[in-house]
């Protein structure tokens, strides 16, 4: 039986998912010619033919890999019910993440635990990232709490870090940090900081 030869699209998804397994497993400094060839059972010359060398490999990785977590990231701060409140909002968000998360384990894992050696556009792109979920919780917290809040865009940056590390603790270890485990501590944040603002909103 003749083997059914490779399509060009297909051949060059299949040297990007071996790359993302010796990145994720290695580090982007095991990344080489020779290794992606020898794990993916092809020349040299096949891989130049894809990518022209290997910048052009690891940045294809990483338009890849982005491309697909902040399309998750997008739907994870799709618009919230008006009638929400701050600890509502901030529990679904939390979901909405973590599931995003789940949908694409692989190239969330670049994102949330860079690998040694990664080009600058991947710690751009993680920058990009952070801004527009920051961007996403100011707004947040500018329009469910009451009054104005005394600093948003230093509130959005607290809020911002809690939720990413929550969300990497549990992917690194969901038994030890579960979703429940994590839900109970945005909540108990986003609880206090309604009630510090209501208090001073008081006063």
């Amino acid at each position: 039986m003749t083997r059914r030869r490779m399509s060009a699209a297909a051949r060059r998804e299949q040297l990007l998912d071996v790359t993302l397994d010796v990145v994720i497993a290695e580090g982007f400094y095991a990344a080489t010619i020779d290794r992606v060839a020898r794990e993916a059972g092809v020349t040299r010359t096949l891989i130049y033919s894809q990518f022209g060398d290997l910048p052009g490999l690891v940045s294809a990785l990483v338009d890849r890999e982005t491309a697909t977590a902040m399309l998750g990231l997008a739907e994870a701060l799709a618009p919230m019910p008006d009638d929400a409140d701050f600890v509502e909002v901030a529990e679904a968000l939390l979901r909405a993440t973590v599931a995003a998360v789940q949908r694409a384990p692989r190239s969330w894992a670049i994102l949330l635990n860079p690998p040694e050696g990664g080009p600058p556009e991947l710690h751009e792109r993680i920058a990009a990232g952070r801004a527009l979920a920051r961007a996403h919780v100011q707004a947040l917290l500018i329009s469910r709490l009451p009054d104005e809040i005394a600093d948003p865009e230093l509130a959005a940056h607290i809020h911002q870090m809690l939720g990413e590390e929550l969300v990497r603790l549990h992917v690194r270890d969901p038994e030890r940090y579960p979703l429940t485990r994590m839900l109970r501590q945005i909540r108990e944040s986003a609880t206090g900081t309604l009630a510090a603002h209501t208090r001073r909103a008081r006063r």
